[in-house]
């Protein structure tokens, strides 16, 4: 029994040391403390999924929020390595990909930089998410941009806008 209790104990050593190389050290927590998960998607039943949830987070918190759901969905996307070598290349440059509402146009830059004109298809697909988990409305602005243009920017200046004033 002794072995089976060391290798889970080094198991989850090994995920911590990942999860402090990583950046993420806590601050992307997906816990509450009234016992809750934190992330709520929509399930198609109610619709609110994380918009629902969000309406009573300050603006750290929705940070937060979006950090983890971006985070949460390029892991997905992409793979949990791949996230990896992608974080480890953005340190390189001094963009945190954990943090990414502190200054959204260096990490669309820095998405730029690795994946050229393809980078474009991925923020599109951040900003789809981001809008899919918390109800924001957007098929265009006045200047005639679509969705494909909009920067992940003003995408996360509409998803705060759209929280703050429910």
């Amino acid at each position: 029994m002794d072995i089976i209790d060391d290798a889970k104990y080094a198991m989850n050593r090994m995920k911590e040391r990942d999860d402090e190389r990583s950046g993420m050290r806590g601050e992307i927590s997906m816990n509450r403390d009234d016992g809750r998960d934190g992330y709520y998607p929509s399930n198609g039943r109610n619709g609110d999924g994380n918009a629902e949830y969000a309406k009573n987070l300050d603006e750290d918190e929705v940070e937060k929020r979006i950090n983890a759901i971006v985070i949460k969905h390029l892991s997905s996307v992409l793979g949990e390595h791949t996230l990896k070598v992608i974080n480890y290349h953005f340190n390189r440059m001094g963009v945190d990909i954990y943090n990414l509402c502190s200054d959204p146009k260096k990490v669309e830059d820095a998405f730029f930089s690795l994946f050229k004109d393809g980078s474009r298809m991925l923020i599109s697909d951040i900003i789809n998410t981001l809008y899919a988990e918390f109800n924001v409305q957007w098929n265009g602005d006045d200047n005639g941009k679509d969705r494909k243009q909009q920067s992940l920017d003003d995408a996360i200046k509409l998803v705060k806008a759209s929280i703050i004033s429910k």
